[in-house]
């Protein structure tokens, strides 16, 4: 199944009537996890008793909370259901309120190509498409460490008929994660950020298309990638929604281009069967590569390294940092992970066996390093040591743009079912919490899903 995605295409309906329904036509999203104390504060305050299921419907003048039975899911949707008359305040949004008899989910995208929708983006808004290209992409996580606050993984991409060498992109890859991180945050912080992303992405020369999700992701080079994603194009309100709830601020950084709401990501990759392989296969460097092996890794926060390593007079959610008046503590509310480790196939691994592992991840990590190990799914770009880190011997290194735990994936797939059942109108209710996971769950090759 590599190069492939499934197609989805979901319809639930519930059995109660509505009088006074209306038909709405969008962009369908996930519910933020920042917007779910202002959705139970709206239950308390409507008469009416709104069903546990909530998703967010982006048209081109409106953005709505739909409250149904159906299992929210990201993509195009058909919403049947009576408006009701107040309305939710975010971030300078205005959401309506939608009571939904029905909802229809397509979830599969129509083929398109970059230079199509390039060319004439009037044609594709709003609608959910499907690309063939090259997608190279970053992220990050927002984690404030402070109070309550929630964090917020973001993933910038950009969609290219040609993509800049992974050699470029990934030289010194643990300084740049560490820009990202700590620069960004110790200044100017959107900005900062803007330019490290854009830089990574090589936007400023790419004739691409922009890309956003809102998951956890493995940054990567320009892998061959099948993308489904929505056309959000610049003056809707869906864009203006998915814009006020990316941290990686893409939509700002290009907004006169249209932005790809990402919904799937599937890498086209070569399956090996052992490390051992990949030892001696020059001609395969520059390819991504789809490997299950013993792995053991360690994880890095820079945002934690960052702040255990700061001066004494700072707590250790804190940065010393040196300014014009003298030396301040300050906040590092962004953070990236960095991954190092060695694979092999088998039992105890001889020298001649392993392959070191590398890549930057926005995974949640609350400590400054952890160490894991246990098989895992691999799927990465094999290139040589030299253009990671000119210092670093002739050999051949996996750069991943994927990591998953065996175990981990299984327990996944069972929560899934689980949450599927628990969704199910015909079983049980459920709230947005029960399916956020499933969202933000990271990135799933073709292979595994």
């Amino acid at each position: 199944m590599n190069g492939t995605v499934a197609n989805r295409n979901l319809s639930t309906s519930a059995t109660v009537e509505y009088p006074l329904s209306q038909q709405f036509d969008g962009a369908s999203f996930a519910l933020p996890e920042s917007l779910e104390d202002k959705v139970e504060q709206f239950r308390q305050e409507v008469p009416e008793s709104l069903p546990s299921n909530v998703s967010v419907l982006g048209t081109e003048s409106s953005v709505y909370l739909v409250f149904s039975n159906s299992i929210p899911a990201t993509g195009r949707a058909n919403v049947t259901g009576v408006p009701l008359e107040r309305t939710v305040n975010k971030r300078w949004l205005s959401f309506g309120a939608i009571l939904a008899s029905d909802v229809t989910f397509n979830t599969t995208g129509t083929p398109a190509s970059v230079s199509a929708i390039s060319d004439d983006p009037a044609s594709y808004r709003l609608d959910l498409v499907r690309v063939d290209a090259t997608h190279r992409q970053t992220g990050l996580l927002l984690d404030p460490d402070t109070g309550n606050q929630l964090t917020l993984p973001g993933t910038a991409g950009m969609l290219a008929n040609d993509a800049e060498e992974s050699s470029t992109l990934f030289t010194d890859i643990a300084s740049k994660a560490r820009a990202l991180a700590v620069n960004g945050s110790v200044s100017q912080l959107t900005g900062t950020i803007n330019r490290s992303i854009g830089r990574f992405l090589g936007e400023q020369t790419s004739d691409g298309l922009p890309t956003v999700s809102p998951r956890t992701a493995f940054w990567s080079g320009g892998a061959n990638t099948t993308v489904d994603a929505l056309v959000l194009t610049p003056g809707t309100a869906a864009r203006t929604f998915a814009s006020q709830f990316d941290p990686t601020n893409t939509s700002q950084r290009r907004w006169e281009r249209p932005l790809l709401y990402r919904t799937e990501r599937s890498l086209a990759s070569k399956t090996v069967n052992t490390v051992s392989e990949l030892r001696n296969q020059t001609e395969s460097e520059g390819e991504v590569i789809s490997v299950t092996a013993n792995l053991t890794q360690q994880r890095i926060s820079v945002q934690e390294t960052a702040e255990h390593a700061t001066d004494e007079e700072c707590s250790k959610d804190k940065l010393t940092v040196e300014t014009s008046e003298g030396f301040t503590c300050v906040n590092i509310p962004v953070d990236v992970l960095l991954h190092g480790g060695v694979a092999w196939t088998g039992s105890a691994p001889g020298t001649d066996d392993v392959i070191p592992i590398i890549g930057v991840s926005s995974r949640h990590e609350d400590s400054p390093n952890e160490t894991l190990a246990g098989e895992y799914r691999i799927v990465g770009e094999l290139v040589n040591a030299s253009q990671v880190n000119e210092s670093w011997r002739d050999r051949p290194v996996l750069v991943a743009y994927y990591l998953e735990q065996i175990e981990e994936r299984e327990r996944s797939r069972q929560r899934n079912q689980r949450t599927r059942h628990e969704q199910d109108p015909r079983t049980h209710g459920s709230s947005a919490g029960h399916y956020r996971e499933r969202f933000q769950q990271g990135e799933w090759p073709s292979s595994t899903r």
